[in-house]
């Protein structure tokens, strides 16, 4: 099959191309697998004389509204299999081998619009937070590590990542100071009188070890790593009867920032305690959630039969 031949022959040679380039072996393997169902569909469709040299801007778009109308894939398959297409094309003209770009006209899609998180229902939040036994040491510490989620809405490595003198804890006012925040930016957050209770109980039972100084510490007098806190969330969510697998360590964050939106409905509020560079990041909690569409509806006058 002459056409087989040729198309490994510029995909082995793009492939090198891609790794010169330091792509990651992800990438590589992704355009290369999204570039041989392309070519998979090119000669089914063509037959004889279906060789990459051959395509033509139509079959480039024609392919995109295959997988659009027939298909039937999300917007963010269908733009990878862009970006691969556009890669290997444009390293075929750059090489001298098409006269000119063929994907020139090949755009990407418009992204899905971001969805609401999934978060806990306040039910939810009572039964995960009554799951630590508070009446332990331990117990104490990990009540404190799920409210510092809840409470000041940190990701999970600036959780590990808090010593001692970034708490500052008065009768009415608390600090958390974020100190290497996403992109090294340091921020301050206030904490709330459960984020303050919920600490200094921890306070009272933490072990007082030389030289170490991260606010929470394990059994073996060392920091607990991001994956333990990781291991300790997904436990109390198991306790709970939390079984959506949606529901993870992040979505305390984002339980966090939903409920802090929808009381305050001030974007610029919810993305600076967050931390958020861009602000476009932030608006997913603005977000209707599939539950709240189907009780709108429900609730609709129209809705005759409700």
């Amino acid at each position: 099959m002459k056409e087989s031949r040729t198309w490994q022959k510029f995909l082995s040679a793009f492939k090198e191309n891609l790794e010169k380039q330091s792509k990651s072996s992800v990438t590589v393997r992704g355009y290369l697998a999204d570039l041989k169902l392309f070519e998979k569909w090119y000669r089914g469709t063509y037959g004889k004389g279906s060789g990459p040299l051959n395509t033509k801007d139509v079959d480039l778009l024609s392919y995109k509204s295959h997988l659009q109308t027939i298909k039937r894939q999300a917007p963010a398959t269908i733009n990878r299999h862009i970006a691969g297409l556009r890669s290997f094309f444009a390293f075929l003209y750059e090489k001298g081998q098409t006269k000119t770009f063929l994907a020139e006209h090949l755009k990407p899609l418009e992204p899905e619009p971001k969805r609401a998180p999934e978060v806990l229902s306040r039910k939810q939040v009572l039964r995960f937070l009554a799951a630590p036994d508070k009446n332990t040491a331990s117990g104490k510490r990990d009540f404190a590590v799920l409210q510092v989620f809840l409470q000041a809405g940190l990701r999970l490595s600036e959780v590990a990542d808090i010593r001692m003198e970034d708490i500052e804890i008065g009768e009415r006012k608390g600090t958390l100071r974020v100190q290497s925040g996403k992109g090294n930016k340091f921020r301050e957050v206030p904490l709330n009188k459960t984020a303050r209770i919920a600490i200094k109980e921890y306070l009272e039972v933490r072990p007082n070890y030389p030289n170490e100084n991260h606010l929470f510490i394990g059994q073996k007098r060392t920091p607990l790593k991001p994956r333990s806190i990781y291991d300790v969330v997904k436990k109390y969510l198991a306790r709970a009867g939390i079984a959506n697998p949606n529901i993870a360590v992040h979505s305390l964050r984002d339980t966090m920032a939903t409920n802090l939106y929808n009381q305050h409905k001030d974007i610029r509020l919810v993305q600076e305690i967050l931390g958020h560079k861009h602000i476009q990041t932030t608006t997913k909690y603005t977000k209707k959630t599939k539950e709240e569409k189907e009780q709108a509806l429900e609730e609709s006058p129209l809705n005759i039969y409700r």
